[in-house]
């Protein structure tokens, strides 16, 4: 199925001009369920569609932000999905009429993939793939995924549309007030993980305000050349009159300037914003003209959090390649076992070793295509919540590969295929379906050819493919094998010739297996060491070593030098020469307090038994593990989530093994020594059905010992009031994210006063401030563990 334009059309029209998008449509209708009003009142939709024309508006997008399956079945509104996304379109055409864009707007699922939620990466593509259906078959122009807050949804997201049309996406990403996503990711990673999705545009919208998109907009630039989309917010609402009132955004027009200035070539509005505001956009954008990105042909590879970039250019990158079962017997045992906390320990030791990547190869003889597929994924998973870099996927089957790519979140590297056609075919569209780079072997069905010559040009006949292909020569890295020197020893420098000739004639980047050159000999750290200098001093990009040997480190500091990446020695002297080994975290059989410590802050679950079991031969009882332990290790991770050095997944991952602390310890036999610090009536008010903020709190709450009664969503003042008497509630914590529902806060406080409670409230959400809990005689946290502090506070009293 195709869509009314192309990729390639609407890009030039970004070229030509600044495209000018709408405004808010939800804070325009100021209704609880917003997409419901494409049936119910269609003509005020209308008429909000017609007043952002009227402004100039190049674009206006489908009132359909929230019409997918998980959305409507918080209102019952499922089996209305098709009919609410017709109407959308059909309303949003009827205003535009052919003069202009339509939109088809598609908004998150408000729920969590995989681990951390319940939703698989199939199961959300599938959602979006059935709203994104009934927007292209009613005629959008392209599709707008907007407001995604973590990056394997915004995959899902992409994919899904890919999947059921050939139609250009624009997809934008929301971040908090420290430039992360909800997941942790920067700004850098969701534009790299989108550019190699293949959409057509990508930016921000929603957020703090125009002063935070800005930083987001100045970062994504950097990286991509991509036109570049910024919707940001009017600023945040204060409470006026009984109202959440967006109030004039000061140096709007100032803050728009430099938007443009950084190379936006569409600009529009989020929650806030409205007529008026698009009256001054298109003021500013009338007398502009977009500004042409420079080309960034940058290879780079993202992890869940953390972008690497290869530019040619300062200290060496490795790739760790301690993560593989045929090398090491305890992994192998692992996967057997289906256990995976060997490889979170081996992992934190290469990173923390100066690994800027780690190959995974889960493969061993006699493992089976399901094992391999179930394995890698779960591994992927428990790294992914542990480490920031990214990941290279070592396997050569397509199937595993694929299984990998839908839990993996950012741009992995695929490791590896060969110049065979069909093989290579079906990786590229692994790749380019799911945005990953790949690694290319000069291998053929006549195997590997002996000179370096013969290897170069099979090099150009898989350059020749991936251009055919349309896949980008950053996104490929090719490798001419490394032989064994114990038995080709005639031959081993021809890898090392072949990546000079690659190099030089093909200019694409080029990675080699360095360990593979001693197999077999003995005094193998010295053989790795030297090839390696001789390798990277002949311009290999990237080596897979052992980035734990102080040796490698050696060769490394060395080949710097000579290449000129270390100009002037700086980085070299001989304390820097020994890096390798900095530090270790281990999972062993005789776990300390401070192990165990580790195992929960780094969310190893299945290692708790093992932990608890030694620390009692030792002579620990339960209440010194809970002391010395638990709450020492989650008072860390608290701390950690403050700094934004943990974001949300490695949140959840200490608390489930936070939990698995507790069911060990079987604390029953302790309740009368153990005590909660208070109970916490928790709810996300009426007419708001948003909750994963709301769940963030009630984890961080819980951690911290408190007792959460969590309501849920969409909960009157009368259930919430009722239920803090009920289970004598010490506090009630209330969240909204909507303007239209701050009243709602209010009325909870006033109930209480009418029935003379004195319980306290607490309040929080995105559109909360601490002047308007203030004004209402509630207490404001803005986060969960600033939570944690009123909280102490309020039960200490």
């Amino acid at each position: 199925m195709k869509g009314n334009l192309d990729k390639k059309t609407l890009q030039s029209l970004f070229r030509k001009k600044i495209l000018l998008f709408d405004g808010a449509m939800g804070t325009q209708l100021n209704l609880p369920y917003t997409e419901e009003a494409n049936l119910t009142n269609p003509q005020l939709v209308k008429d909000i569609h017609q007043s952002y024309k009227e402004m100039g508006c190049d674009v206006i997008s489908t009132n359909t932000f929230g019409a997918n399956r998980i959305k409507l079945a918080q209102w019952q509104g499922v089996e209305k999905l098709v009919e609410i996304n017709k109407e959308g379109v059909k309303i949003a055409k009827e205003v535009a009429k052919d003069q202009i864009l339509v939109a088809g707007t598609i908004g998150p699922t408000g729920q969590l993939l995989k681990p951390y939620g319940v939703l698989t990466f199939d199961q959300a593509k599938e959602i979006f793939a059935e709203q994104g259906k009934v927007l292209v078959e009613n005629g959008v122009d392209f599709i707008l995924i907007e407001t995604m807050s973590d990056i394997l949804e915004m995959k899902a997201a992409v994919v899904g549309v890919k999947e059921i049309a050939e139609i250009p996406i624009i997809c934008t990403a929301t971040f908090d007030q420290k430039g992360k996503t909800l997941t942790g990711a920067d700004a850098q990673t969701v534009a790299t993980v989108l550019e190699s999705l293949g959409v057509t545009a990508l930016g921000v919208n929603c957020g703090f305000g125009i002063s935070s998109v800005i930083e987001i907009i100045r970062k994504m630039a950097k990286v991509t050349n991509l036109p570049l989309i910024a919707q940001p917010n009017a600023g945040l609402p204060e409470f006026i009159n009984g109202k959440g009132v967006y109030k004039d955004y000061p140096n709007f027009r100032i803050e728009i300037e430099k938007l443009l200035d950084l190379g936006v070539q569409g600009i529009g509005g989020c929650c806030g914003t409205t007529p008026k505001h698009l009256r001054i956009l298109k003021e500013i954008t009338d007398k502009r003209n977009p500004i042409t990105p420079s080309e960034i042909p940058l290879p780079k590879l993202a992890g869940a959090r953390k972008t690497v970039f290869f530019t040619g250019k300062g200290p060496t990158k490795v790739i760790g390649e301690r993560l593989n079962t045929t090398s090491q017997k305890k992994l192998k045992e692992a996967v057997d076992k289906g256990e995976t906390s060997p490889f979170v320990e081996m992992a934190l030791s290469q990173v923390k070793s100066g690994a800027a990547m780690l190959d995974v190869n889960i493969a061993h003889t006699g493992i089976t295509i399901e094992k391999e597929l179930e394995m890698m994924a779960k591994v992927i998973e428990v790294l992914q919540q542990n480490i920031d870099v990214p990941l290279v996927i070592d396997t050569t089957n397509p199937q595993v590969m694929e299984g990998a790519l839908k839990v993996y979140r950012g741009k992995p590297l695929l490791n590896s295929t060969t110049a065979d056609r069909e093989k290579l075919e079906k990786v590229i569209g692994l790749a380019q379906k799911y945005g990953a780079g790949i690694v290319v072997l000069t291998l053929t069905e006549k195997g590997l050819p002996k000179k370096a010559v013969e290897r170069l040009e099979i090099a150009k006949q898989i350059v020749a493919v991936i251009e055919e292909k349309g896949f980008p020569k950053e996104n490929l890295w090719i490798d001419p094998l490394v032989l064994t020197a114990g038995a080709n020893g005639d031959i081993v420098l021809e890898s090392v010739k072949a990546v000079e000739m690659i190099k030089g004639e093909l200019g694409v980047q080029t990675l080699m297996g360095i360990s593979n050159i001693s197999y077999g000999l003995p005094n193998r750290s010295w053989l790795n060491s030297h090839f390696l200098t001789i390798a990277l001093t002949s311009g290999l990009d990237l080596p897979i070593v052992n980035p734990e040997d102080p040796l490698i480190w050696q060769s490394i500091k060395c080949a710097d030098v000579f290449t000129g990446k270390d100009q002037g020695g700086k980085g070299f002297s001989l304390e820097k020469i020994s890096e390798g080994k900095k530090e270790r975290i281990t999972f062993g059989e005789n776990l300390t307090l401070e192990d165990l410590q580790h195992l929960i802050i780094y969310g190893i679950k299945e290692k708790i038994p093992q932990g608890i079991n030694s620390l009692k031969r030792q002579g620990y009882n339960s209440k010194d593990i809970l002391d010395k332990v638990l709450l020492t290790a989650m008072e860390k991770v608290g701390e950690y989530y403050e700094k934004g050095i943990f974001y949300l997944p490695q949140l959840l991952g200490a608390g489930e093994a936070a939990k698995e602390v507790f069911n060990q310890l079987n604390l029953e036999l302790l309740k009368e020594e153990i005590k909660t610090k208070g109970t916490v009536v928790l709810a996300t008010v009426e007419g708001d059905i948003h909750d994963i903020g709301k769940n963030i709190v009630s984890i961080i709450l819980q951690n911290n010992g408190y007792k959460v009664v969590d309501l849920g969503t969409n909960v009157s003042p009368s259930t919430i009031v009722e239920k803090a008497i009920e289970v004598k509630g010490d506090v009630i914590a209330l969240s909204s994210l909507l303007t239209t529902t701050l009243p709602k806060m209010v009325e909870v406080v006033q109930l209480l006063k009418e029935q003379n409670l004195s319980i306290p409230v607490m309040v929080g959400g995105a559109v909360v401030t601490e002047e308007f809990a203030k004004s209402i005689g509630a207490y404001y946290a803005a986060n969960g563990m600033e939570g944690v502090r009123v909280l102490q506070k309020i039960i200490k009293g």
